[in-house]
């Protein structure tokens, strides 16, 4: 399978949904497939191969013209190539197929197996998957030094700190004696690099630089627990496993606010919930 086919798009990102909502042409079919990483990989292809097989059978069931059953089926064998790909993916892989083109999603989190064929996409597992992998950053601070990594469930790595100063010194100039001076200076450029930026972002570092940056800090994506430690010592993945149960915990804590939002909405009759409704509403940007 070659990305560069018209038929094969990758939308990692629940903002392709409402593309998908509006662009999609019937019969629908949703496949989520648990991934196996490397020796167990061979399973991945079994799993799809049957899963393949299930949904064709029940578009075959509902009776669709012949020329739409054949191109189904060859997009869904698209979606066995995408899972013997040489290098295995891990996690969840979801493809979502319609009468023209297939779009994989591909997921950290595992979710169980799913075949769903009918007239929508079964698309709430990967919104609420989605929901809770969003990226994040950890902005490390120390007086030796500032870095910044991003990164998902999997993992981080380090990003440019541009705008950012470097350490200390870095900011004052002064041989690295006035803390307050650098929690200032370095609180300005955070401001005008994550200005509305919503990104999740877990500040690492000791209890005196947590509390002298939070009394200056007013970013939306920055959470209110962080990783009190200094981070000079820790490299990336021990980062990471400090930081990514507070993203998932502050995630999971904004998903139940939406919901409780979307409750209090829906008993004021203020919410639709048909597709046909949703789709309708999402197109005209509401």
């Amino acid at each position: 399978m070659r990305q560069g086919d018209p038929e094969f798009e990758t939308s990692p990102e629940t903002g392709a949904v409402r593309q998908l909502v509006a662009s999609a042409r019937p019969p629908f079919v949703s496949l989520y497939l648990p991934l196996d990483g490397s020796p167990d990989a061979v399973q991945n292809a079994v799993r799809a191969r049957q899963a393949v097989e299930s949904a064709s059978k029940r578009i075959e069931e509902l009776g669709v013209p012949a020329e739409v059953g054949r191109r189904m089926s060859e997009l869904l064998s698209a979606v066995e190539r995408a899972v013997g790909a040489p290098t295995p993916l891990q996690g969840t892989l979801v493809a979502l197929v319609d009468a023209e083109r297939v779009r994989l999603a591909p997921l950290a989190t595992r979710l169980p197996l799913r075949v769903a064929v009918g007239r929508s996409f079964l698309l709430r597992p990967l919104v609420r998957a989605r929901a809770c992998e969003s990226r994040f950053r950890i902005l490390a601070v120390s007086e030796r030094r500032v870095a910044l990594f991003e990164g998902d469930p999997r993992g981080v790595v380090p990003v440019a700190a541009e705008g950012l100063p470097a350490s200390l010194e870095d900011a004052t100039g002064d041989g690295g004696r006035d803390v307050e001076r650098f929690h200032r200076v370095l609180g300005r450029a955070l401001a005008r690099r994550f200005c509305g930026d919503r990104m999740p972002l877990v500040l690492a570092a000791d209890a005196a630089h947590q509390s002298g940056l939070r009394a200056l800090l007013r970013l939306p994506g920055l959470l209110e627990e962080g990783v009190v430690a200094s981070p000079d010592a820790l490299p990336p993945a021990e980062l990471h496993a400090r930081a990514w149960p507070l993203v998932e915990a502050a995630l999971k804590a904004r998903q139940r606010e939406v919901f409780e939002r979307w409750e209090r909405a829906r008993n004021r009759r203020r919410t639709v919930e048909r597709v046909d409704e949703v789709a309708r509403a999402v197109t005209s940007g509401r």
